[in-house]
């Protein structure tokens, strides 16, 4: 193995840095990651979907609803403060609803930032998913 084999094998495959003694591995593709909040950030959706069979669909949909708040007060101020598009206002506009009222495909991408919540939690002990 060359030294740049091996320097490229000791990196997270999401932010280059350097990984640790301990690192998380994407079982479908070998890659490497520092946190499991990188990994989930490199859109392992197979490790998403195992890691949302382990915690209670209550915590997921608590937390969606949160990350779908936030959303919608950011936009509104962007949208209030600062010139953009008005097909983006427009689309934007669609989704400034109550988290309940969304599409089943609209609430996955709130779900999906949902679970990077829940992986940055679990990097800090936080979250025990055994």
């Amino acid at each position: 193995m060359t030294d740049d084999t091996e320097r490229e094998n000791r990196r997270c495959s999401f932010c280059d840095g350097e990984l640790g003694e301990r690192y998380h591995r994407d079982p479908h593709t070998g890659d490497r990651f520092c946190s499991k909040s990188h990994l989930h950030a490199a859109d392992s959706t197979i490790e998403d979907q195992e890691q949302d069979d382990e915690l209670p669909d209550e915590l997921i949909e608590a937390l969606s609803g949160l990350e779908h708040r936030q959303w919608m007060s950011w936009s509104r101020y962007v949208a209030d403060h600062h010139d953009i598009p008005e097909e983006l206002e427009d689309r934007w506009e669609q989704n400034w609803m109550a988290y309940s009222e969304l599409s089943e495909g609209e609430k996955e991408k709130d779900r999906k930032w949902a679970r990077e919540v829940i992986a940055v939690l679990d990097d800090y002990g936080v979250v025990n998913d055994e």
